[in-house]
């Protein structure tokens, strides 16, 4: 470990190694963002906290049905539509697999999505809904769904 429980880091700074002790089945590097306590419930989606790759930002939504309800494992579509950008599919939070931003109350979150003018779409079949949204670079790029 790089850093003490505690110590504050600066962007940039080394914070640690990718190995292999302990638990694992390969190198990697386990990192997770608390935020106000030390503990499960205080961890965060870390790609809000961490800056996208240059020329690309961050997506996270707030996708839920008509009933206030998260959508939980619903499938996400993003595609560009002023250019061309890699295809980009996942889903939604399973059910109390990751605690939500305080703020954002995402369910959703996909980084390094190149920067452009998009269409999000969740959902399949007729239910699936689509709308439109600007990602900008360098920053968390913000939407709410509403399924049927």
């Amino acid at each position: 470990m790089q850093v003490d429980v505690g110590q504050q880091v600066r962007a940039g700074e080394q914070i640690g190694l990718s190995g292999d002790s302990g638990v694992a089945y390969g190198p990697h590097l386990h990192f997770e963002v608390r935020e106000g306590a030390n503990a499960y419930l205080s961890t965060r989606n870390p790609l809000l906290w961490l800056r996208p790759f240059s020329g690309t930002g961050v997506v996270a939504a707030q996708i839920t049905f008509a009933n206030g309800q998260p959508a939980h494992e619903a499938p996400v579509i993003l595609r560009r539509v002023d250019g061309a950008a890699p295809y980009t599919a996942s889903a939604s939070y399973a059910q109390s697999d990751v605690n939500s931003d305080l703020q954002l109350g995402e369910n959703f979150t996909v980084d390094d999505v190149v920067a452009g003018y998009y269409e999000v779409s969740v959902g399949t079949g007729r239910d699936a809904v689509t709308e439109e949204m600007w990602v900008f670079p360098g920053r968390v790029n913000f939407i709410t769904l509403t399924l049927p």
